[in-house]
């Protein structure tokens, strides 16, 4: 679902923070899970690492976006 909210097209700004906003809540929950879910980690092996930096990145897109202003 996160990957699935970076791939949507937004013309204004408010709304690309908005599926910015929507991609990050779905990675952070899937790592979330994860953490609380130990057995779960194993076979998210190759996607967890890449969700786990995308929650450490997307925060900073937001931040170039709304100073773009």
């Amino acid at each position: 679902m996160g990957r699935l909210w970076s791939k949507k097209i937004s013309m204004a700004q408010e709304e690309k923070l908005e599926d910015i906003k929507n991609t990050l809540e779905n990675y952070k929950f899937l790592v979330d899970y994860c953490d609380r879910n130990a057995d779960c980690a194993p076979l998210m092996s190759l996607e967890l690492p890449v969700c786990r930096e995308m929650v450490d990145l997307l925060p900073y897109k937001m931040q170039r976006i709304r100073n773009q202003v």
